[in-house]
């Protein structure tokens, strides 16, 4: 009788731990589910046709920290092509650079400022001196909810 009794409550843990495992398996699914469309969509690509863009993309970077950055530094041609293409998100180019109709842009006065790279103690410094007049470029109707940020930035 002592035997049933056993084997019955063994039965009885072994049909409630399959029922947890069951519940935590579909919690874990659905939990990395949530995480993979998140970071599909914090991921950034931008691209800059001078190094003194950086500092302007550092800047936003902080005030996004959940953010994943990818930065690229180009030609300014190949940077809006890349654009037209959709390997990149946002593109910061000279003010003279064209872009296509179904491109927004916004006009933007830097201030060269040098910049550390990498939490470093190396500190790089602009070769110009003067306003840069930059404008920052992005396909029509993507929303980028830094372009605000960069168009106010002032150094």
């Amino acid at each position: 009788m002592e035997d049933i009794i056993w084997l019955g409550s063994l039965f009885a843990m072994a049909v409630f731990g399959y029922y947890v495992m069951y519940r935590l398996g579909i919690f874990l699914e659905k939990t990395q589910k949530e995480n993979q469309t998140q970071e599909k969509t914090q991921r950034l690509h931008i691209a800059a046709s001078a190094p003194e863009d950086i500092p302007l993309l550092l800047n936003v970077a902080e005030k996004y920290p959940d953010m994943e950055y990818v930065l690229s530094v180009g030609q300014e041609e190949q940077i809006v092509n890349c654009l037209k293409a959709g390997n990149v998100d946002a593109a910061i180019v000279s003010a003279q650079a064209k872009s296509d109709s179904n491109m927004q842009c916004e006009l933007l006065d830097l201030d060269p400022v040098p910049f550390t790279v990498c939490d470093s103690q190396r500190e790089i410094f602009p070769v110009e001196t003067c306003v840069q007049h930059r404008k920052i470029v992005w396909n029509t109707g993507v929303s980028l909810p830094f372009i605000k940020d960069i168009c106010k930035y002032k150094f």
